[in-house]
Formats: C-alpha cells, sequence, structure tokens
C-alpha cells in the first residue's frame, strides 16, 4: 500500500526508490567510516564500543575483534581518566551535541598516544542519547615537539641545568602541592665567592668552563627528586622536596666540600671556587609565597658571603639571618 510523508502520498516504485537511497546512503558512510585516515568509533553511552575503524585499530595497536572486547576506559590513560569521564557525564548532563578535547590513550603495547578527540553525541526523538561517535586525530608529535620547546625554554644552554623560569615553575608546584598536603621542603641559594675574578684575570670562556663543571660536580651530588638549577649568572637555586631543615643543612654541608674539591684546568690554569650557600625550610603548608622564600634565601646567602664565604647560613622568611643563621 503506497506510503505518505508529509500528507503526500507515494507509490510502491517511489518508496523502494528511497529505501535503495538510503541502503546506498548507509553504504557510504560505512566506507567513508572504515577508510577515514581519523579513527573512528561509535560507542555506547555506557562506553562499550560498538564499531571501530582500522585507523583507530592501528593507533591504538589492537585488532578490531580486541577493541570490541574492551571498554572505553580500558584504553584511556590513567592520568586525566576521571577527567576525561567527567567531560562525557557533563556533555550529557547538560544535553550538549558535540564537544573537543585532547587526551591521552593507552595503546596495547603499554606506549601513550596523544589523541585530539571530537565526541559528537546521537539522540533519539526524545533527546535522550542513544550512543556517540568519536573521532581522533593523533597528536603525539605535536606534543612531543611541544614538550621539547617547553623544555629547552626552561633549560640553561651552558650547564644543561633547568634555568629561573624552569625552576620557579617547579618551586610553584612544589608550594601547590605543600599547600595541598601539608608538606614541607627547602629551598637553597647558592653563589661563587670571588667568581668575578676568574672572568676578569681569564675571560668569560673560562668562567664558562668552572661554571658548567662546578655545575656537573655538584648535581652528581643530589638526588634525582632534586630540582637544581643556574638561577642566573653564578647564582644555583636547590629545591629539596621534604627535606627538613636538618636535612637541608646536611646537603648545603655536602655541596661546599664538593665545591672546594672541584679543580677545573683551563689553558694550563687551575680554576677552583668555594661557594656560600642560604638555607630556607619551607613551612609546612606552603603558606610562605615563593618571593619572601627568595628573600630569605638570599639574605641567609649574603650573610655567609659576609662571613667569608666558603659557608652556609640559615634563615626563616620574616627573620634577619644575623639573629636567626648559623655559620658553619
Amino acid at each position: 500500500m503506497p506510503g505518505t510523508e508529509n500528507g503526500t502520498q507515494h507509490t510502491d516504485a517511489e518508496l523502494a526508490d528511497l529505501r535503495r537511497e538510503l541502503r546506498e546512503l548507509d553504504q557510504r558512510f560505512a566506507a567513508v567510516f572504515d577508510r577515514a585516515p581519523i579513527g573512528m568509533a561509535i560507542i555506547s553511552i555506557d562506553g562499550r564500543w560498538l564499531t571501530v575503524n582500522e585507523t583507530l585499530c592501528r593507533m591504538l595497536g589492537y585488532s578490531e575483534s580486541e577493541l570490541l572486547e574492551r571498554t572505553l576506559q580500558d584504553v584511556m590513560h590513567r592520568h586525566g581518566l576521571e577527567l576525561d569521564l567527567d567531560h562525557i557525564r557533563r556533555a550529557l548532563d547538560d544535553g550538549r551535541h558535540s564537544y573537543q578535547v585532547q587526551k591521552r590513550y593507552l595503546r596495547a603495547d603499554g606506549r601513550t598516544v596523544w589523541v585530539s578527540l571530537s565526541v559528537s553525541f546521537v539522540r533519539d526523538g526524545g533527546g535522550e542519547p542513544l550512543y556517540y561517535v568519536t573521532q581522533a586525530q593523533d597528536i603525539s608529535a605535536q606534543k612531543t615537539l611541544e614538550a621539547e620547546l617547553r623544555e629547552a625554554a626552561n633549560r640553561d644552554p651552558l650547564t644543561g641545568l633547568k634555568n629561573r623560569r624552569g625552576f620557579e615553575e617547579r618551586l610553584d608546584d612544589r608550594l601547590a602541592y605543600a599547600r595541598r598536603y601539608g608538606t614541607g621542603g627547602a629551598l637553597l641559594l647558592l653563589d661563587l665567592d670571588d667568581f668575578k675574578s676568574v672572568n676578569d684575570s681569564l675571560g668569560h670562556h673560562a668562567g664558562d668552563e668552572l661554571l658548567r663543571g662546578l655545575a656537573s660536580h655538584l648535581a652528581d651530588g643530589l638526588r634525582t627528586t632534586d630540582v637544581f638549577a643556574r638561577y642566573g649568572g653564578d647564582e644555583f637555586a636547590l629545591l629539596l622536596p621534604d627535606a627538613d631543615a636538618a636535612e637541608a643543612e646536611t646537603v648545603a654541608d655536602r655541596l661546599i666540600r664538593l665545591s672546594r674539591s672541584l679543580v677545573i684546568v683551563f689553558e694550563a690554569q687551575e680554576l677552583s671556587r668555594t661557594v656560600s650557600v642560604g638555607v630556607v625550610a619551607l613551612d609546612r603548608g606552603g603558606r610562605t609565597s615563593e618571593r619572601d622564600l627568595f628573600i630569605a634565601a638570599d639574605r641567609a646567602m649574603y650573610r655567609a658571603k659576609a662571613a667569608g664565604g666558603d659557608c652556609w647560613c640559615r634563615a626563616a622568611p620574616g627573620q634577619d639571618p644575623e639573629g636567626a643563621g648559623d655559620v658553619a
């Protein structure tokens, strides 16, 4: 019997043509889906893969059957998993039709792949979500380049240590962590004693060699969790996560002994310099600002230098190091 659409009757032949066109449309969509150069998937609202294309399988390192046996959470990177799930929940709650995000997937071999992900929800006539379609573009190379550029921007080219910018970023992170978890730590500032005379008598190349050699020598005496940086000129900064005042003083002693033991030979000249060190313990809870910590450490360091150098001095934010510091 002929059908109607918007009050218009269709003959059986016209209905047959419409059905054929719909089948062809489905076939064209399937062909585009399967051959797409980006990873595509249709996913149920509860996170089960319903359909995946070949590009996505290659991207994640699974066969189609292996991927369909898993859930979306199985390939989500554990860092940011809750945030990823929250994106989906909020999009569903807000009635949004789509959103875009950059995220990490975990490949079958354990490696991470960064993707730019577009998510589109398909809803029924009543607005209830049925499933969603994802399109994933591999941006791992872009992320690697960004990380390399960021690292280069935070690295001192002479010594290979972090520079001032890189150090302050790590200190900011540590203070935020301390505020959240009630932990402490320590900040040390080191300055070479009478470094100017090296540059004045032998030139900046000699000074550069001394800085490079001393940076490497001191770094060898630190833990991998410590953050050591060339803060500027002949000044170095050191962050000791979770260290208390006594541990920080022990490290200061070690750095002073290491600087005494180093001799650099430059154009048949022996170069060596000691260091003056300012020590400040971070208060537990990270309430002291970065600025106040550096002011206290700087004052302590110059007190050590005024005492003749080759020693350390301890101070606390807001206190005069002459009254609060110790010189060893």
